[in-house]
């Protein structure tokens, strides 16, 4: 993973990575050694904000939301998801 990340970088590019499921911290410390930019993380973390602190500016967490409250119903207002998005 990291050889293909070194490419990625070699191109000018931003190497990112999908991770299905809830990465536990220190899957988050080897997107880190290894040279990923953005992680995708579909499912809630407990440690998320922990790691965002950590590295700050070093690593874009995407993704990572409760999908099971009010934001996530079909036709949900605009003010639920954006106060949704913005608590969590």
């Amino acid at each position: 993973m990291k050889r293909i990340c070194d490419e990625i970088k070699n191109a000018g590019k931003i190497a990112e990575f999908h991770c299905c499921g809830n990465c536990s911290t220190w899957l988050i410390d080897e997107f880190i050694d290894i040279g990923v930019d953005i992680v995708q993380l579909p499912m809630p973390n407990d440690k998320l904000l922990e790691a965002k602190k950590k590295y700050g500016n070093r690593l874009v967490i995407t993704g990572g939301f409760d999908r099971r409250g009010p934001a996530s119903y079909p036709n949900a207002p605009e003010a639920i998801v954006r106060e949704w998005v913005r608590s969590n």
